[in-house]
């Protein structure tokens, strides 16, 4: 787990969605979060990804599983079995924590993947996310423990516009 700290997509194009939602359409605080995007395939919305916590799928689920995981709701993250058919995404979850150097219990709190935000403290990862939140940076120091890498080496980026829609202008 050697990190370069080189930033792959410093010169490319992405694609983000942000939304901005007053505190009190939110309901009751504390509350859990996660979103799912859609694609049109042959007339139906079929899934296409979902997310909450950063990085989960892209760490923990490799192959058909990255998919499997995105077709299932968070309520099913600690049931659902994985690809082969035995193993549940939780023990999946628990295995890679132990490949990392982590604590295979994290699993059941990074599991069901839903993002907690409490209207009470300030937003910042794990309560809710700002854009310029180092996400990566904050989950290695979370699944590796002590012993792990505690930057990926990339820096958040800086061109964030003051106003909605927030992200900076295409590069």
């Amino acid at each position: 787990m050697k990190f370069t700290g080189s930033d792959f997509f410093a010169d490319k194009n992405v694609f983000g969605i942000v939304l901005e939602v007053p505190n009190s359409a939110l309901g009751t605080s504390p509350t859990r979060l996660w979103g799912r995007t859609l694609l049109s395939e042959n007339g139906s919305l079929v899934r296409d990804d979902r997310m909450a916590r950063a990085a989960i799928n892209t760490v923990f689920n490799h192959g058909q599983d990255k998919n499997m995981f995105n077709s299932i709701d968070p309520d099913k993250d600690l049931t659902a079995l994985t690809s082969d058919g035995t193993t549940t995404f939780v023990q999946s979850f628990g295995n890679t924590l132990t490949a990392l150097g982590g604590d295979p219990n994290l699993a059941t709190v990074l599991l069901p993947d839903l993002l907690d935000y409490d209207t009470s403290k300030p937003t910042m990862y794990l309560n809710g996310r700002r854009l310029q939140d180092d996400v990566i940076d904050i989950s290695l120091n979370l699944i590796t423990g002590p012993l792990g890498p505690k930057t990926d080496g990339v820096e958040p980026h800086s061109d964030y516009l003051p106003d909605f829609p927030y992200l900076g202008q295409p590069h």
